[in-house]
């Protein structure tokens, strides 16, 4: 009898034991991400904004993004894409997802806010993230019209607790979330570079020597201005210089000596 009751109190203990024992968890991945430069400074949302990740336990990842319109876009997994394991201490970009992957704004200015939810197995959390994102007030992709505002922070945080609790003791997700600062990229105007005219003094030669001013070109075209015409535009006060020089009277001969008479005569 007292053999009988020892085996039903090891067995109740056994029992007891296995319904308040906490469940034993996967390790909670960490995830670190880091962008091409600075997430406080503004981004150009004329270039694709390029943003890296790193984890220390091989994880599955789920991508989106609230547009600065005011619109979510689930950027990863999409319908067509393949889970791709992403593999401890290795650095990965957006792209290595998907090749299809860019945070383009098209020269939006304001804020948009990424977020980056890690599991350790390839679960489909889009549809709890569409309803969660709707149920806080937010549409999808571009939207047009009037827009409530909306409590970015605390939507985030009841959309996570969501996914916690649907999730429970299967999988213990690890969140990430940062604001992009987007601001386009000023236009600068051209440096335009006005052709000033200006006197150039020229001296005709020996004969006649003398200063003048040129008078001002009479055309600013292409010709004038192009470097490979220049050299070959006529330049009248050249020719000018050169049918006076051609016109003037011939130096005066010098006396012939007795010297140069003895020399050219033959003996």
């Amino acid at each position: 009898m007292k053999k009988l009751w020892l085996m039903i109190a090891l067995v109740g203990s056994n029992i007891a034991t296995g319904l308040f024992a906490s469940p034993i968890l996967p390790p909670v991945v960490r995830i670190e991400v880091w962008a091409s430069q600075g997430w406080d400074d503004p981004f150009y949302s004329d270039d694709p904004v390029e943003v890296f990740f790193r984890v220390d336990e091989c994880a599955y990842l789920t991508v989106y993004q609230i547009n600065p319109w005011g619109g979510v876009d689930i950027i990863y997994p999409r319908p067509y894409h393949r889970w791709v394991a992403v593999l401890p201490k290795r650095t990965y970009s957006l792209s290595d997802l998907a090749s299809d992957l860019n945070l383009y704004y098209d020269g939006a200015e304001g804020t948009a806010h990424l977020g980056i939810i890690a599991t350790h197995a390839p679960i489909d959390l889009v549809p709890w993230l569409e309803s969660g994102f709707r149920s806080c007030g937010f549409a999808f992709g571009r939207p047009t019209g009037h827009r409530a505002s909306i409590e970015v922070n605390l939507a985030l945080e009841r959309i996570h607790a969501d996914l916690r609790f649907r999730l429970g003791t299967y999988c213990e997700p690890t969140f990430f979330s940062r604001v992009i600062h987007l601001r386009p990229r000023p236009v600068r105007p051209p440096i335009v570079i006005h052709r000033q005219w200006r006197p150039e003094i020229n001296t005709w030669g020996k004969w006649g020597s003398r200063r003048s001013y040129l008078p001002p070109p009479t055309s600013y075209g292409k010709r004038d201005s192009d470097v490979r015409y220049r050299d070959a535009a006529p330049d009248d006060n050249k020719q000018r210089a050169m049918r006076k020089s051609n016109s003037a009277p011939p130096p005066e001969k010098r006396k012939e000596s007795a010297k140069d008479r003895r020399a050219r005569k033959p003996n």
